[in-house]
């Protein structure tokens, strides 16, 4: 049963995997080509900060929707996979610290000893309390145990970085798309759990109410810089249709 359940939750990291995996892959090479600390301090961090921007909200999204998005895509056969898939979406907010960059911005400049250090922390903090966590707590205990070798392992890793490279990712970035992803699960799971009864119409009705609350917070926050959106708009002219709605977001 259990097993049936974890099954539909890698279902969805997997939907996820399409972001991050290219992501991951990508910034490798272009890391390697760069000698300049100047140069891999920017391509860096925006690396984290537009991960983030891509990520955080489909993370959050999937969080607060998960109780309906379960029900219609497997009814009532896997009770507790909504609850694995909530928990084991929040693995994907490390990207915010840099959990897509940092081993690639390590490997890229030669320092492949760190990387293997960082692998090592989060294999004996996961693996070892296994044996103890899994009678009393079962799956939910396995998942936050991993969750806990992952936020170790990640924060040593921009320890590593800072101490190497004097630099780390943009956290005051990373802060405010966090808050305004939270502030729209809170809504959006709250609106799910007492003011509607449809599985489909909650699905949608959640979505656009999430999207509407975190635009909202990116807004009220101005998580957005203006160096970000001259950037944007220099990778893209689609995104040029959209300059002033830019402005909306855009800290000054």
């Amino acid at each position: 049963e259990v097993a049936g359940n974890w099954t539909g939750v890698l279902w969805f990291s997997s939907l996820l995997s399409f972001i991050n995996i290219p992501i991951k892959t990508s910034i490798f090479p272009l890391l390697s080509k760069l000698t300049d600390l100047e140069e891999l301090r920017f391509v860096y961090v925006n690396s984290v900060k537009y991960a983030s921007i891509l990520i955080y909200p489909i993370a959050f999204g999937v969080m607060a929707l998960s109780n309906q998005i379960i029900s219609v895509l497997f009814g009532d056969d896997y009770v507790y996979a909504a609850e694995f898939l909530m928990l084991y979406m929040t693995s994907f907010l490390f990207i915010g610290i840099g959990s897509l960059s940092n081993t690639p911005l390590l490997k890229s400049q030669k320092y492949t000893n760190e990387t293997l250090y960082i692998q090592i922390i989060q294999f004996i903090v996961t693996i070892f309390p296994l044996p103890f966590v899994i009678p009393q707590f079962g799956a939910t205990g396995v998942i936050l145990t991993f969750l806990i070798g992952v936020t170790i392992s990640k924060l040593y890793s921009c320890y590593t970085i800072k101490r190497i490279f004097d630099f780390t990712p943009d956290f005051l970035s990373t802060l405010k798309f966090l808050l305004s992803g939270l502030a729209a699960f809170i809504v959006t799971y709250y609106f799910g759990e007492y003011l509607v009864y449809n599985q489909w119409i909650e699905i949608i009705v959640g979505g656009v109410l999430f999207v509407l609350t975190y635009l909202a917070g990116i807004f009220v926050l101005k998580a957005v810089s203006p160096d970000d959106k001259r950037l944007l708009l220099r990778l893209d002219p689609f995104f040029s249709k959209f300059g002033k709605l830019f402005d909306l977001f855009v800290r000054s």
